[in-house]
């Protein structure tokens, strides 16, 4: 108990962007997966790197190779991560669920492969691309890859993860599916209105302290996931296939959940050598983070500043912000006309 699994999803979907997805070198210096790894050792906590290996067949061996070595240096654990349209070719089908259940096997198959050769043993711990199993997918992980820590399932994104809450009947809490121990992407409630909820990862880059502060509250000591991604550090837009920063909100919002998990008696656990059928399942976590009137309000703060926050690597929501601001110009300006006149 009392323990938080940082995972890290390393991953490149567009080659020319490199420094953008992995490394964020500037000036001498790195934001990418050598600020998380630094920061790891600066706080001394364990960093579960999920790596791409499925990349490896479009972008080549020496460019996982870089990746492997350089988490290897901090004495990372580095399990298998899978976006399958990096193996199939066919960027239609990005989803594992999207694939019969002979074309997911293959796949599979392919990516245990390539990560055996490149780590010289099999995976302890697996993630699928988006999140995107379904039941095909976990009755062919326990075929090829048995006993393995499974971490695809996410409640509440039913578009990605096809695999259902009442299918492992878990939420944030361990499960089990035959032999595979599955550790959920935790999740909360981020916005509930008239029966429309939006459901936000528990992630270093998406949810705000005073959410991550609660949901502590509620988890009384439960363990569960905490994400990031390789980018999370690396301040970029989409509309430049360079520029590259220090991301300093991410980097505060990371350094402030150490923080408060510390003050809240947690420890952070390397996924590999855990001994989850030890601990066993456990009651759920589940945390709504606006299941009052006031904390309604206040999530209509907080979701216009998370997704603000995407303004800059999403061209649609930089188009609805700047909609939304130029609309605020518009009525400040006509309000200080007629005041004048």
């Amino acid at each position: 108990m009392n323990k938080i699994f940082l995972t890290v999803d390393t991953e490149c979907h567009d080659i020319r962007k490199e420094n953008q997805y992995i490394w964020g070198k500037k000036n001498g210096r790195e934001y990418g997966i050598g600020r998380i790894l630094e920061l790891g050792k600066q706080y001394e906590i364990p960093v579960n790197f999920f790596v791409d290996f499925a990349e490896e067949r479009r972008y080549g061996r020496e460019y996982i190779q870089r990746i492997i070595d350089k988490i290897k240096q901090y004495n990372q654990p580095i399990f298998l991560h899978l976006h399958p349209n990096f193996i199939s070719g066919d960027e239609s089908r990005t989803f594992l669920w999207e694939y019969d259940k002979e074309e997911q096997e293959f796949l599979l198959q392919e990516g245990i492969g390539i990560y055996t050769e490149i780590m010289g043993k099999s995976p302890a711990a697996f993630r699928a691309g988006r999140y995107g199993v379904d039941k095909n997918t976990y009755d062919l992980i326990d075929e090829l890859m048995p006993d393995i820590v499974e971490l695809s399932y996410t409640g509440g994104y039913d578009k990605m993860c096809h695999i259902q809450c009442e299918f492992v009947n878990t939420v944030n809490h361990y499960s089990k599916y035959k032999s595979l121990k599955i550790m959920p992407n935790s999740n909360y409630v981020a916005l509930d209105f008239f029966g429309k909820r939006k459901t936000v990862g528990i992630d270093t880059s998406e949810m705000s302290l005073i959410e991550f502060k609660e949901f502590l509250e509620e988890a009384d000591g439960k363990d569960f996931v905490l994400t990031m991604h390789s980018w999370n550090f690396i301040d970029r837009y989409f509309w430049s296939e360079t520029h590259v920063g220090n991301h300093r909100t991410n980097e505060r919002l990371f350094r402030g959940m150490v923080d408060l998990a510390k003050k809240y008696c947690y420890s952070f656990a390397s996924i590999e050598g855990y001994d989850f059928d030890a601990e066993g399942a456990d009651s759920d976590i589940k945390y709504n983070a606006c299941d009052t009137v006031g904390k309604k309000i206040r999530s209509l703060f907080l979701n216009f500043w998370r997704f603000q926050q995407m303004a800059k690597v999403s061209k649609k929501y930089l188009i609805i912000y700047g909609f939304f601001y130029s609309c605020v110009i518009i009525v400040v300006i006509g309000a200080g006309i007629k005041a004048l006149s």
